[in-house]
């Protein structure tokens, strides 16, 4: 019964052990850079970001003002279909409406 109590308990020292390891590991190797080098890597970047953004070749055809009016009529005619709730909504522990005595939940809204 206390045995994996005290695995549980050497593997929680182990991992605080790690754990402590690894933080060590990682401020006795962090740099400190100083402004203008943050500046001059940021800039390095943004170069490469645009020599990339410059060999990309695009394939989507131009879209018309004729294409991008049938997507509008079809966004507003959508809401227009949307059917409504004729009587209130069944709660899942509220009596089922076919009269069978049970919860609904456990009738005719049974999750499958």
């Amino acid at each position: 019964k206390q045995e994996y109590k005290r695995e549980a308990f050497e593997l929680f020292g182990a991992l605080l052990n790690r754990v402590r390891d690894e933080v060590a590991k990682v401020l006795l190797t962090v740099r400190v850079q100083s402004a203008e080098q943050v500046q001059q890597a940021e800039q390095q970047l943004e170069q490469q970001a645009s020599s990339h953004l410059d060999k990309v070749q695009y394939q989507h055809a131009e879209v018309t003002s004729d294409d991008a009016s049938p997507d509008d009529e079809h966004e507003t005619a959508a809401p227009a279909n949307v059917p409504r709730r004729v009587s209130e909504k069944v709660g899942r522990n509220d009596p089922c409406p076919c009269g069978s005595g049970r919860k609904y939940k456990q009738c005719h809204g049974k999750i499958s």
